[in-house]
């Protein structure tokens, strides 16, 4: 059994709390970010920071997928989708 099993089994559906936490965190470190960009100040620690949150959503969206059993096909299909979108917008 992997750590994200091992998570899932032990704290279950307050991972989906820990999920939303952890969101937070990213958009307060992009927040962070765009204000140090503005402020014209060295934004080296910044990007340390947006790229640790990312890795904590990372692992938790993993989890949520678990939760809710999700299968990665399932989520790639929909990026396609998106993406295809995207680049309709992008060309027009």
């Amino acid at each position: 059994m992997g750590i994200l099993d091992r998570a899932v089994e032990k704290y279950g559906e307050r991972q989906l709390d820990q999920a939303q936490e952890e969101l937070a965190e990213l958009i307060v470190a992009i927040s962070k970010y765009k204000r140090a960009v503005d402020k014209d100040r060295n934004t080296d620690k910044a990007v340390i920071d947006v790229i640790e949150e990312i890795a904590d959503v990372n692992i938790m969206i993993k989890q949520v997928m678990m939760l809710l059993d999700i299968e990665e096909f399932e989520v790639q299909n929909i990026e396609i989708a998106k993406l295809n979108r995207l680049e309709k917008r992008m060309d027009s």
